[in-house]
C-alpha cells in the first residue's frame, strides 16, 4: 500500500511536473507494492488471457480475477457457491 506520506514526499520534486509524470510514478510503486500473483505470472507466461484460463481450467472469469487482484473473501465466497 502506498502511503499518504510517501505521495505528500512527491510533492516537492513532482508539484511542477506533468500529471502524466506523477502517473508514471505511481505506476511504478504500485507495481512495487503489488507484485503480480503466481497465477497470473504463469497465465501471461502461458499467453493466456484471463477468458481463456477460465474456459480451460473450468473455473469462471470472474474468480480468476478475483484471485490475481487478491480479493481473498470474495474467492471465498464464490467457492462456496
Amino acid at each position: 500500500m502506498i502511503s499518504a506520506s510517501q505521495i505528500v514526499k512527491m510533492y516537492h520534486p513532482l508539484h511542477e511536473a506533468d500529471i502524466q509524470k506523477f502517473v508514471n510514478v505511481m505506476d511504478k510503486l504500485f507495481d512495487k507494492y503489488n507484485p503480480p500473483t503466481h497465477l497470473q505470472q504463469i497465465r501471461k507466461l502461458q499467453g493466456l488471457s484471463q477468458s481463456q484460463l477460465a474456459f480451460k481450467s473450468g473455473v469462471s472469469k470472474r474468480v480468476i480475477q478475483a484471485y490475481e487482484q487478491r480479493e481473498k473473501i470474495l474467492i471465498k465466497q464464490m467457492l462456496q457457491m
